[in-house]
Parts: structure tokens; C-alpha cells; sequence
């Protein structure tokens, strides 16, 4: 908390600055959320459940990706997910050629690594 994140209320009361939505609350209403590996910052209890929906929601999209087989694109060097469901004819979606796709396999990278 800097400089600026407190102010003080005509009864004593301090009030803390919500880095989200920019307005003072009273430390009951003020939780910290973790940003980055080492620092964290102060909320207010509605912001702070926004986040945690936003959260929520990157999570399913994640675990939506899990079904999906991941593929290499060796003309661009793209990797994706993409679902085995339907489509017969693949594409790359980062340059839109479908003649140097393969599938990606990271185990079996992994284990060369390992021998040599």
C-alpha cells in the first residue's frame, strides 16, 4: 500500500483505497487478493468477488481444452489444441495451412531429452 491508499474519517476511523474501482472502504470491507508470485492487492469485497468469478471462468476454459489432442504446426512453429469431434480436415490457426500439421507430442520429446 502506498502513500496515497489511506485516508482518515472525521470519527478516526482509517479508510483504504480499493486498487480496482478506486474508492475508500473500511478495513472490514478490504481483502487481498495475490497478483504476480510476491505481491498482493487490497480490494474491496465486490471486486474482489469479481475476480474470483473471472478466475473461475479462465479454469473452465482450461479444462475445456483438456479433451482436446494438441497439434504442431512445422511451417510456422504454432502449437494447438484441437478437438478430435467432427472436423476431418485440420488447419493451422495461426498461418491457415493444413499441409505441415502433426501431432505434438510432448512425452516422447521429453523422453529423448532424458536419454541423451
Amino acid at each position: 500500500m502506498g502513500y496515497m491508499d489511506k485516508e482518515q474519517n472525521d470519527d478516526g476511523t482509517k479508510r483504504y483505497l480499493c486498487e480496482k474501482c478506486r474508492q475508500f472502504f473500511p478495513f472490514t470491507e478490504i481483502q487481498y487478493l495475490k497478483k504476480g508470485d510476491d505481491s498482493k492487492i487490497a480490494l474491496c469485497t465486490k471486486c474482489r468477488a469479481r475476480a474470483q468469478q473471472e478466475d473461475n471462468s479462465k479454469k473452465k476454459v482450461k479444462d475445456e481444452s483438456a479433451g482436446k489432442t494438441p497439434y504442431f504446426c512445422t511451417r510456422c512453429r504454432y502449437k494447438f489444441p484441437f478437438g478430435d469431434k467432427g472436423v476431418t480436415n485440420r488447419k493451422c490457426p495461426f498461418c491457415g495451412k493444413g499441409d505441415k500439421i502433426i501431432v505434438d507430442k510432448v512425452e516422447d520429446i521429453n523422453k529423448l531429452i532424458d536419454e541423451v
